[in-house]
């Protein structure tokens, strides 16, 4: 389909954010400060931009835009300090992460989830799980995830239901029928309203052969009824919602999109586990 037709449904769900961020008390978290020593970020002092002693993390590497771009889980890579942060903020494993998850001690990472609520513990979790062809409690482990607040464990929540409904491989999920997609990409889109601007990588990956034409509104009218079940549960469990927390570089991921030749700096993030 060509990406024209689909082009109004970002815009409709960017005007329903307005309209239900209020009505649904999902609210922007108040920015707090952050001791570098408190995160999952590698610290090197002498290197960031506060001058010597500070700790703010070094750049890991420098490589071309398309190298970055077509490489396994390239979103949850950071292109500053502050995007590094948010992804910790909202959940996300790092690559590295996801590619030894047979490495963790499942036990631990079960602890983690229910007694420290680790959000990012119910992600690896969750991916352990699928490893294992559990995918009942990998489900379970996502949304464990999502209601912590993890924007990842409910992108992975959505992908990995449809997988369950329609026993696609997947890596073939964007082969399902309309009305399974109709639901992943209003989740999708949802995580985006919510603040990761890369999750549009993943509608057009998931939605490459989606009926946008008719079916788009459908779309719009699930993100507003997800919306509002998100707004509610917040206000039920009085946990703060995630969002709208807007994912910093979104105009340089763009860039790197439009010129794959450039380099880009990638910022390291420690890793939890195992």
């Amino acid at each position: 389909m060509p990406r024209v037709i689909a082009n109004w449904v970002p815009r409709l769900l960017a005007g329903l954010l307005g309209t239900l961020a209020a009505g649904c008390s999902v609210e922007s978290p108040v920015p707090q400060a952050v001791d570098p020593q408190d995160t999952q970020l590698s610290p090197a002092r002498g290197t960031g931009p506060q001058g010597p002693g500070s700790s703010q993390p070094a750049p890991v590497m420098q490589l071309p835009a398309l190298e970055l771009l077509s490489s396994p889980h390239s979103s949850l890579h950071a292109l500053s300090f502050e995007e590094a942060l948010w992804l910790e903020r909202h959940g996300y494993p790092t690559a590295e992460e996801i590619q030894s998850v047979m490495e963790y001690d499942r036990e631990r990472l079960s602890h983690a989830v229910r007694n420290a609520k680790d959000k990012k513990a119910a992600a690896l979790l969750g991916h352990r799980l699928l490893e294992e062809g559990d995918v009942g409690r990998a489900l379970a482990a996502f949304q464990a995830g999502a209601d912590l607040g993890s924007l990842y464990a409910r992108q992975q929540l959505a992908i990995v239901s449809v997988h369950r409904v329609t026993g696609l491989p997947l890596d073939e999920v964007a082969n399902a029928d309309n009305g399974n997609l109709s639901v992943l990409i209003a989740q999708l889109e949802v995580t985006r309203m919510l603040g990761d601007h890369r999750a549009g990588t993943l509608v057009e990956e998931y939605g490459r052969n989606f009926d946008w034409r008719s079916h788009g509104r459908g779309v719009v009218r699930q993100s507003a009824q997800i919306m509002n079940a998100y707004g509610q549960y917040a206000r039920d469990t009085g946990m703060p919602p995630a969002g709208p927390d807007p994912r910093p570089n979104a105009a340089r991921w763009a860039e790197l999109q439009a010129d794959p030749d450039a380099l880009v700096t990638v910022y390291r993030r420690a890793h939890s586990y195992p």
